[in-house]
């Protein structure tokens, strides 16, 4: 894969705990990553194979031998009794340390896993305090950099193997996606049984992505009750599929709509279930707007979650109509958060300002950068102080304001 992706901050986010997990959807490059950053010395244990799976799952202790060279156990919730396994062998070494015993050291443990359902129980029951999450998501505009192309990006998405090998069909592929992620280790794996209403209602989440989210409207239309959808949309949220965007308000103020606005953390996802065919029809139509807009809140999360920046992200819109498309929330070590308010416009010609709220700084107390994020075009600054910037300058210039 041409793409290197960064193992810098998913390593030191890792500290001093003896197990990593990396977690995200099928197919984003997990496994990948982790045989090209540690090394020829690795040890993988792929539980996609159905022998290794067995051998593992009934009898961890003789199939883990030895814990004498890095260790990568591949989709790890499908032997969950490697869980409590390793935990005996960590406490092990932990209790040798406490009584100065000399122990042999552990070796770098990884897994992945790609189901949120099955792999958050065991690990919640058997390796709290001892493993440390990562998540990974597809690739961000940034990492595509140069490569980047809308209407590419908007058929393909962040799936890396769709950006190596263009020969393959991105509709072929994402179909797939669907089959494999979404109705076996999503729908199947956590009981849902109503399959075909689900996938309903995956299409009109699809349809509404860069929209408030109504539960008792989505769900009515998919033919389950709200609460239904709720769950099903968590679901989604845990698994990596979608963004629930919070709205940011206070207690001083009540003129703010509180519904959360839903993204799709894949637009290339997005765009197949909305059942698009071919990039010209949907560049040329109203849903353009709303998917690049999912696309910026996409960006936003890959670069916390990726880069390592510790920020927090909010809707803002009020009974009024008036709208912020994101607020970010961004810890700055040496003060208090610094804040930042940012449009999204899909044009990059213009030099109009967004109209920002009127008390936009009263009730977004940290704010201090006002931000349009365009498809393309030149950065500049407008009469008001707001920098304009292409979507590709989106994660650098976050950086900058993080150092």
């Amino acid at each position: 894969m041409w793409i290197q992706r960064d193992f810098s901050v998913i390593r030191q986010g890792q500290g001093r705990l003896p197990l990593g997990i990396l977690v995200g959807p099928r197919q984003v490059g997990k496994t990948h990553l982790l045989l090209h950053e540690l090394g020829a010395n690795l040890r993988v244990l792929s539980l996609d194979d159905l022998i290794t799976r067995e051998q593992l799952q009934s009898d961890p202790a003789l199939t883990l031998g030895e814990l004498d060279r890095p260790l990568l156990i591949d989709e790890a919730q499908y032997a969950p009794a490697v869980f409590p396994e390793l935990k005996r062998r960590i406490d092990e070494h932990r209790r040798a340390l406490v009584n100065n015993r000399q122990p042999k050291p552990l070796p770098e443990i990884w897994m992945t896993g790609s189901n949120m359902t099955l792999l958050d129980q065991e690990v919640r029951e058997s390796l709290a305090g001892r493993a440390s999450y990562h998540q990974l998501h597809g690739l961000s505009v940034h990492e595509l950099k140069e490569r980047f192309r809308f209407e590419e990006v908007l058929f393909r998405g962040g799936w890396p193997e769709l950006h190596r090998d263009r020969t393959l069909s991105p509709i072929d592929y994402l179909n797939d996606i669907i089959r494999v992620f979404i109705e076996k280790d999503i729908i199947q794996a956590s009981g849902v049984l109503k399959t075909g209403a689900f996938l309903k209602a995956l299409r009109l989440l699809a349809g509404r992505t860069a929209q408030t989210l109504v539960f008792s409207e989505v769900g009515a239309q998919a033919g389950v009750k709200g609460e239904t959808l709720s769950e099903w949309v968590s679901l989604l949220g845990r698994n990596g599929v979608i963004h629930e965007l919070p709205p940011y308000f206070s207690n001083r103020n009540k003129r703010i709509i509180k519904s959360p606005r839903l993204h799709f953390l894949d637009i290339g996802l997005a765009t197949r279930l909305q059942g698009w065919q071919a990039p010209d029809p949907v560049l040329q139509s109203p849903a353009v707007g709303a998917l690049f807009e999912s696309l910026v809140c996409s960006e936003l999360i890959k670069t916390r979650d990726h880069l390592g920046c510790s920020m927090q992200l909010y809707g803002y819109r009020t009974k009024e109509g008036e709208e912020v498309d994101f607020l970010v929330e961004l810890e700055n070590r040496l003060g208090p958060p610094m804040g930042i308010a940012i449009e999204v416009k899909l044009a990059v010609q213009g030099r109009v300002s967004p109209v920002w709220p009127k008390h936009i700084k009263r009730d977004f107390e940290p704010l201090q950068h006002l931000w349009c994020v365009t498809l393309g075009g030149s950065p500049h600054v407008l009469r008001d102080g707001t920098q304009v910037f292409p979507i590709t300058d989106l994660a650098s210039r976050i950086l900058e304001l993080a150092r």
